[in-house]
């Protein structure tokens, strides 16, 4: 896929941030109490820790220093997301993406960054939308777990290419 934008934009944002070394931290931002809140949170938390992520419920510039020492950032479509561009080439961004809300920004974020990236798109409860910019959603627990699984792999064959 060609790169939406160019790699310039998160060399950029990267300069205006102080150095913080990639630290391996896996991190899923949650969107507790704000629109586009994933239905099934609790269920999904298991898997989470399971696989290493601190749950952070993202607010203010702090964010940006948490998200540039992650390997493996997970979290729904949102503003949060957007500060993705000061994370490290070769880190991972996962999107849980509601159905009504498909939109390129964060893949495009993130390819100028220099991560990979994948998206687990979500349900609706009842399949029924009212707002896809503001309804909540669902993340089917599988497909998550096969998705950190993806990603991990990724990430080891990237350290160990042989």
């Amino acid at each position: 896929m060609p790169t939406l934008a160019p790699v310039w934009a998160g060399e950029f944002w990267r300069s205006k941030s102080p150095n913080i070394p990639q630290q391996g931290r896996r991190l899923f931002l949650s969107r507790r109490g704000s629109k586009r809140t994933l239905i099934d949170e609790e269920a999904l938390t298991p898997i989470l820790e399971a696989a290493g992520f601190e749950t952070i419920v993202p607010g203010g510039d702090a964010i940006r220093d948490l998200l540039s020492q992650a390997e493996i950032i997970i979290g729904p479509h949102g503003a949060a997301l957007t500060d993705v561009m000061f994370c490290h080439p070769g880190s991972v961004l996962i999107e849980l993406t509601p159905p009504g809300h498909i939109e390129p920004y964060y893949y495009t974020a993130a390819d100028s960054a220099g991560m990979s990236y994948f998206s687990i798109l979500g349900t609706y409860p009842n399949g029924q939308c009212v707002d896809g910019n503001l309804d909540d959603f669902s993340i089917a627990p599988e497909v998550l777990r096969q998705t950190i699984a993806a990603a991990e792999t990724m990430l080891r064959s990237r350290r160990d290419p042989s």
